[in-house]
């Protein structure tokens, strides 16, 4: 195989690897009717024993967002590896960040539903201590309320 083969195989295995994406995700994502792709030549390419035929060039291009000449090696390829990079690292924090932010909302779900609970319970309890004065649970309320200031940082324990 010429050096232009070896150049595509080798551009190709760099924007898949920066892509985070294996052989077979690759093969998958090009296979279309008029392209049929296995893992298979998917290796063969990028080991430079099979050539890369434009079609398939043209495909792998609109994949990975670049032209063709950035898989032939006349365009700027290192621009184009560290955008995929990027773009995966981006699509990471985006996943971290949605996992983050659902956690959260069930956080604060969790604790709407806790403060409700107190509150309800504290209302009970007073309205037990103003039916009857009990001293005791006077002092279990007011060790309550520390609590709860204590949990919510109000009061440095």
């Amino acid at each position: 195989m010429g050096s232009f083969d070896t150049t595509a195989g080798n551009t190709l295995r760099a924007l898949r690897e920066a892509a985070g994406l294996k052989q077979a995700d690759l093969a998958a994502a090009m296979s279309t009717d008029d392209v049929p792709m296995r893992q298979q030549v998917i290796a063969n390419i990028e080991s430079g024993s099979r050539p890369l035929k434009f079609s398939e060039a043209v495909v792998a291009a609109r994949i990975f967002g670049v032209d063709v000449n950035t898989l032939a090696g006349k365009g700027n390829s290192a621009s184009a590896i560290d955008l995929q990079t990027a773009m995966r690292e981006l699509n990471a924090a985006v996943v971290t960040l949605r996992e983050a932010h659902d956690r959260r909302r069930l956080a604060d779900a969790r604790y709407a539903a806790a403060e409700t609970r107190f509150l309800t319970a504290q209302s009970a309890v007073r309205r037990c201590m103003a039916q009857g004065g009990i001293k005791p649970v006077d002092r279990f309320l007011s060790w309550a309320d520390a609590s709860v200031e204590q949990v919510l940082g109000l009061e440095e324990p």
